[in-house]
């Protein structure tokens, strides 16, 4: 009988599956980025060179992807003594170093968010271990967890408090209204797949916002994320807008949407369309906002692949449509204010990601929590 799903282990079991991962995580970045061409010998005890000392790391699985499955992990230390490695933190200092072996203030900075950044994955598994488990679109999205298996700072969000992920954060199975910015044509800007789509996604929108006619009238309705809105309120530019009034921010309004796997990429299920917001906070590292640029060639990979419909399904995808793309117009607001809009799925669908990682709970893929047999690579195979 399969431990059920449902189990919600407690704070500090959670945390040894999470240090185990962030240590594997991190051995496998640093062979990734250090010996790129290393296969560790499966079975056998890798050693890894860190600054004066040396990392012991028994491989229980070598990945020709470089997804490798390590052991309890020791260090030698330069007089020869062999003791316990003392978790990711103390990994994260010894890599730092040995990378950067002159103490500079640019190094003691990178070990501060380093950390900060172990703290904020552990606290996100802790989260995520205590939903409810369901095996939902929207849940298996929501529950993902591990994140990108070659960042250190994975499911890191820097520059959200504690009442931010509380409000926003996927893994605390968030729901919120968004803010909007209603502003005079001559200031927005816009990127449409197909001329038609403008009037589609401008009256999806509308209904979404939730707003009235005459507050909308004859103005281009923008979604935002209610943090990076407040952001944006202070700003003494925008300030200078809305007291002209060519720019309007709204409060939160509408029908809520969820975040999804990312923080800043929300759903709306009564309009099946999902938004991917800017977001000046470093998640994973970067502040994901979205620049001219980066929403122009979305849109020119969108047209090309609307006019390949028959290439695409034979080669069994479903790729999610991005029908347009809005923001302000000013080079100084244009990466802080782009919104892509992406067609939700035509029928149910399930994120594989979600089903294939393992789970905070136990360490087991959550296809195997679920009562799918993973114990051959024909199942894997079949699956």
């Amino acid at each position: 009988m399969m431990p059920s799903p449902l189990a919600r282990p407690a704070p500090e079991a959670v945390d040894a599956v999470q240090a185990g991962l962030a240590v594997e995580r991190l051995i496998n970045t640093w062979l990734r980025e250090r010996s790129p061409n290393l296969v560790p010998p499966e079975g056998e005890t890798c050693t890894i060179p860190l600054g004066d000392a040396t990392l012991l790391a028994p491989c229980r699985h070598a990945s020709p992807g470089g997804f490798h499955a390590w052991g309890p992990c020791r260090l030698r230390l330069p007089d020869g003594r062999v003791v316990d490695l003392d978790g990711p933190a103390d990994l994260a200092r010894r890599m730092i170093d040995a990378a950067v072996p002159e103490a500079t203030p640019v190094r003691e900075a990178m070990k501060r968010r380093l950390l900060d950044g172990l703290r904020r994955s552990r606290d996100h598994a802790r989260a995520c271990a205590a939903r409810p488990f369901e095996p939902t679109p929207t849940g298996l999205e929501q529950g993902l967890w591990h994140g990108h298996p070659f960042h250190p700072l994975a499911k890191s969000v820097d520059g959200f408090s504690e009442t931010d992920s509380d409000l926003y954060a996927p893994e605390r199975a968030a729901s919120f209204r968004l803010r909007w910015l209603v502003a005079d044509p001559a200031l927005a800007a816009t990127l449409w797949r197909e001329p038609e789509a403008e009037a589609w996604i401008g009256a999806a929108l509308a209904r979404l916002s939730g707003l009235s006619r005459e507050t909308m009238a004859g103005r281009v309705v923008i979604p935002s994320h209610p943090w990076q809105a407040a952001r944006l309120e202070a700003d003494p530019a925008i300030r200078a807008l809305v007291a002209q009034g060519r720019l309007a921010i709204t409060p939160p309004s509408g029908t809520p949407v969820t975040p999804t796997s990312s923080v800043r990429t929300v759903f709306s299920a009564t309009e099946n369309l999902f938004l991917k917001l800017p977001i000046a906070a470093r998640i994973t590292n970067f502040a994901r906002t979205n620049s001219r640029e980066h929403l122009a060639r979305s849109l020119s990979a969108a047209r090309a692949l609307a006019a390949l419909p028959e290439t695409v399904a034979a080669c069994g995808l479903d790729i999610l449509g991005e029908p347009g793309a809005l923001a302000l117009a000013d080079p100084a607001f244009e990466a802080v204010t782009g919104v892509l809009v992406r067609e939700g799925p035509a029928g149910p669908a399930l994120v594989v990601a979600g089903l294939l990682e393992p789970s905070p709970r136990d360490g087991r893929p959550v296809l195997a929590a679920i009562g799918a047999s993973l114990a051959t690579a024909e199942d894997a195979a079949a699956w």
